[in-house]
């Protein structure tokens, strides 16, 4: 037994040395083929060869010499990169013209597994057990930086879909570089500052049914004023009314002002979100133990299929349970026609447009991520992950990407 552990243990090595001897020939040929390649761009760039002298139409532009570049690709460990360079001009091969020193394939896959949650320590442990390299966090927070061009395309970019139903909701964040929240009586609220009104919009494509948040905005309030400034800048993107086909939110006053405001005598039809109301019914009952049949019979109230049921099963819960809790009866008992737009539709549309679920998921997703980072430095860090997480979303849920440079896999 003993004569085959110790062969067993020489096998082991001798196939340690063996990768360790593949490796390195896999660094080399890749070295060299880059290098190769790098020669020939810059051979184009100033127009001769290599020793070739120059003649009186070429550019007066020499050698120098070269400078080595670090490069770490997805196929092997970090490569030592000789860069030719010159005396005049400024040459900037295509390998590292988007600044770094991955390949885009590694920056993808590292964008990537930071939007799905990881930290840049994450990331640095990665790459040293992966590639045995150490990397400093201020690498990885350079590479998330260079997405900012993205980021202005996406709040940018032209509106050119109709959708079925626009789901309006806002998500509270921290941002250090914003004031903090104070009571009346001027003392500082610890937590949130800050929020992310969001549109999301639901349209059909064939029997695929796609989610995409059109766009976000970061404020210090879910205000009035807010929550116009988005709907203006989408409206002007084209975002019209007749693109619109249903618009769901929780009732917040401030979103029906700021849809009269942007889109004044415009026909858009509101729904408000049944689950937001039951919310508020619950929250008057008083005996705690009537919470779950006052529960259900809410919502057996607010998932009726007909208008004239919706009317009807009302009347009878107000009779049932009036006398034994007033003030969530009071609450109940307020119906507008916003509550009842639903009935306009489709009957098997009804789950999708009686509640905000849709962009609460999305929110949720949001939550999940920012939850271990707690704070956001400043507003433009916040939006740069808040677009790679919504952006991530939207791919995964069939929209098209806002540039075919940033492609998650699904």
């Amino acid at each position: 037994m003993q004569f085959f552990a110790n062969k067993s243990t020489e096998v082991f090595r001798n196939n340690q040395i063996l990768i360790q001897h593949i490796e390195q020939e896999v660094r080399k040929f890749l070295t060299g083929l880059i290098e190769l390649v790098l020669e020939e761009e810059f051979r184009i760039y100033i127009g001769r060869k290599r020793y070739e002298r120059r003649t009186k139409n070429d550019l007066r532009i020499y050698r120098n010499g070269y400078r080595v570049r670090n490069y770490l690709t997805i196929w092997s460990k970090l490569l030592r990169i000789k860069v030719p360079r010159c005396r005049v001009g400024n040459f900037s091969p295509i390998l590292f013209r988007k600044g770094g020193i991955n390949s885009e394939e590694l920056t993808g896959m590292f964008i990537q597994l930071w939007v799905e949650g990881s930290s840049y320590r994450d990331l640095a442990t990665f790459v040293k057990r992966i590639y045995g390299e150490q990397y400093s966090i201020g690498i990885f927070s350079r590479m998330i930086g260079a997405i900012q061009k993205y980021v202005d395309q996406y709040h940018e970019r032209k509106i050119e879909h109709s959708y079925d139903c626009v789901y309006i909701d806002g998500l509270e964040i921290s941002i250090k570089e914003l004031p903090k929240r104070t009571y009346i009586e001027n003392k500082a609220r610890k937590g949130k500052n800050s929020v992310t009104l969001g549109v999301l919009g639901q349209r059909r494509e064939g029997k695929k049914i796609i989610r995409e948040m059109i766009d976000y905005r970061i404020g210090v309030s879910e205000d009035e004023k807010n929550y116009t400034d988005l709907l203006a800048s989408l409206r002007q993107r084209g975002l019209t009314s007749e693109k619109i086909g249903l618009v769901v939110h929780d009732g917040h006053l401030s979103i029906t002002k700021a849809i009269k405001n942007v889109y004044k005598k415009e026909k858009v039809i509101q729904q408000e979100c049944l689950i937001h109301q039951m919310r508020n019914v619950v929250n008057k009952i008083e005996k705690r133990s009537n919470k779950d049949e006052v529960k259900n019979d809410v919502w057996k109230v607010y998932s009726s299929k007909t208008e004239e049921e919706f009317l009807k099963l009302h009347k009878e819960v107000m009779i049932k349970w009036s006398p034994l809790e007033p003030e969530a009866m009071k609450q109940f008992e307020k119906i507008n026609s916003n509550m009842l737009n639903k009935y306009k539709f489709d009957i098997q549309l009804h789950k999708d447009i009686h509640s905000n679920n849709p962009i609460e998921r999305y929110f949720r997703e949001i939550r999940r991520r920012i939850k271990a980072m707690g704070v956001f430095e400043t507003v433009s860090s916040a939006d740069r992950l808040l677009f790679l997480i919504i952006e991530y979303l939207n791919q995964r849920r069939g929209s098209i990407p806002t540039n075919t440079e940033l492609v998650f896999t699904h």
